[in-house]
């Protein structure tokens, strides 16, 4: 008897063992530079099986896994470059990455209109996107600043549901861990924060309702195709689009994958007769492919306004770090209700209050500032 307890406790020591180091952690960060001129790449599309994370604007990114991850290609993507690949056993730190400017001759597919080719992407848009549940994990950073200096930078790290635009479920977000900073009072200045609310961010393009990717809507716009470009190695169509009626919310640029039909970003900006507090609006979207299906990669949020003659920008930036395909909605133990405030002051504002979750580093421009204050 005491020698089959002991087999057991043997066989459930090396099981527990064996588990423990496939749930090993991978911490990889580095810097993304034009290999030409050395200059930074900001917001380059890092992916890693299915982690993935982006620059921030010094080129510099931070990428860290804590569980099962058989993947050891670290592939770094940027429109107008060719796609790095890096083979990397247990991680790397302080990585320089250069990456090339394409030089492709592009055919340009001179035949293929720009009606043509929205045409295209709204037919293939179910296989493309395959809108199924999903449990996203995302960073996500808001701020604001003024003739260079900071007022205000909050972050945050959030578990998302994100269910299928043919589900009737709704999308649920939960915090997981989030800071501020305010550099100076912010009461006087009327500021309609988002509050780290991702749920905007993640309704991308690509599914919601009444955006000009809708197939309903596309009649309210003019595309126009307006040159050929290169992204991970194929070739890309850049077609801007502007309102022809009333009915047309934006105008902005449209990056579709040739092969695919696919969008892999969208810059656009919404109509300023319909905003009541903003100068000016843009939005930025990014996809990554994963096994033929695109998923919603970064997502940012520009705004400017004007108030007593001073000029403010707002910024919001989320990144999807890592994701799964779900058949149900999770359970969150702190699911956020659409006027929750949840950010945290935070005494400490260093890269160490994030431990082994990944995240944007802060800028040299942003350190400069928590110098000041």
């Amino acid at each position: 008897m005491k020698l089959l307890i002991y087999t057991l406790l043997c066989v459930i020591s090396i099981c527990l063992h064996s588990h423990a180091s496939e749930l090993t952690h991978t911490s990889i960060s580095g810097q993304i530079l034009d290999s030409e001129t050395r200059e930074p790449l900001a917001f380059a599309n890092i992916i890693y099986g299915n982690h993935g994370t982006t620059s921030n604007m010094d080129g510099h990114f931070v990428l860290n896994t804590d569980h099962q991850n058989k993947e050891t290609r670290l592939i770094i993507k940027y429109i107008g470059y060719e796609t790095a690949t890096l083979t990397l056993e247990d991680g790397g730190t302080g990585l320089v990455i250069e990456l090339k400017p394409e030089s492709k001759v592009l055919d340009g597919v001179t035949i293929y209109t720009a009606d043509d080719v929205i045409k295209d992407v709204i037919h293939f848009h179910q296989i493309n996107y395959e809108f199924k549940d999903q449990l996203l994990h995302s960073y996500y950073k808001e701020s604001i600043q003024s003739d260079g200096d900071y007022y205000y930078i909050a972050e945050g790290l959030f578990s998302i549901y994100l269910p299928t635009i043919y589900s009737d479920n709704k999308l649920a977000v939960s915090a997981r861990k989030t800071r501020k900073k305010e550099f100076v009072s912010l009461d006087t200045v009327k500021i309609p924060m988002i509050q780290g609310h991702v749920t905007d961010m993640v309704d991308g393009s690509a599914r919601r309702k009444g955006s000009f990717l809708d197939a309903d809507y596309i009649n309210n716009y003019k595309f126009t195709k307006d040159e050929v470009t290169t992204y991970d190695g194929r070739e890309v169509f850049k077609i801007t689009y502007e309102p022809i009626n009333k009915k047309a919310t934006s105008q902005g640029t449209i990056f579709i994958d040739i092969e695919s039909k696919a969008i892999i970003k969208a810059e656009y900006y919404p109509t300023l007769d319909r905003q009541t507090f903003w100068t000016n609006v843009m939005w930025t979207e990014e996809y990554k492919e994963i096994d033929g299906t695109w998923y919603i990669h970064r997502v940012s949020y520009q705004g400017e306004w004007e108030y007593k003659n001073k000029k403010y920008a707002y910024d919001a930036l989320m990144v999807v770090t890592d994701f799964k395909n779900v058949s149900k909605k999770p359970y969150f133990k702190d699911e956020l209700t659409e006027d929750a405030v949840f950010f945290k002051e935070a005494s400490v504002f260093s890269d160490t209050f994030w431990a082994n979750d990944t995240h944007l580093e802060l800028t040299e421009t942003e350190r400069v500032s928590f110098a000041k204050k």
